[in-house]
């Protein structure tokens, strides 16, 4: 009667609401990309892969320019100002700490970084994410002394805790990215 009727239409209703939230559950509103012209024309600049930028800058800041840590990483891509300042010298550009959250001063400086860590780790993106985050000089050491293999599948022997689940959040952030948007 009605209500096996209703049971059934309930029922393909709810497969129909899990397929959409499937399909769509991962949109552009959950990974966005904000200031997308600066960063395709850095990481063109640069050749960095401008979904691993969106990943890492979802994870650091939550696309906030203004965001500061209690460590004093500060901007869209949480740059310390000891890195900032490194990274201009290497660059040939000034150094000004105010313009951390200055999103092209930014972005320019941590995507150029990002280029330089691929150099270090040979394109590898689950190292340059570690090195990101903990150090590009604590990466060599996990890895040349056998502490972590650099695979995102052994993340969590990383030694600092953080950077563990920084390589798997920023990966994930990355994997979403490539769906939604493609390789590039």
């Amino acid at each position: 009667g009605g209500f096996r009727q209703f049971l059934i239409l309930f029922c393909v209703l709810l497969a129909f609401v899990f397929v959409v939230v499937h399909l769509f559950g991962d949109s552009e509103n959950s990974y966005p990309r904000p200031h997308s012209y600066l960063v395709e024309y850095y990481c063109d600049d640069y050749q960095v892969d401008s979904n691993l930028v969106y990943s890492i800058m979802k994870q650091e800041s939550n696309f906030n320019p203004d965001a500061i840590s209690h460590k004093g990483a500060t901007g869209l891509m949480q740059l310390m100002p000891e890195t900032a300042q490194w990274c201009s010298g290497k660059m040939g550009i000034d150094y000004n700490q105010d313009d951390l959250t200055d999103p092209s001063y930014n972005l320019n400086l941590a995507i150029w970084y990002l280029s330089y860590l691929n150099g270090v780790f040979q394109d590898d993106t689950t190292k340059v994410i570690a090195a990101y985050n903990g150090g590009e000089g604590n990466v060599e050491t996990w890895i040349s002394e056998g502490i972590w293999d650099g695979t995102l599948e052994n993340a969590s022997d990383i030694p600092f805790g953080e950077t563990s689940h920084y390589v798997k959040n920023v990966s994930t952030n990355l994997e979403k990215y490539r769906e939604i948007y493609g390789e590039n």
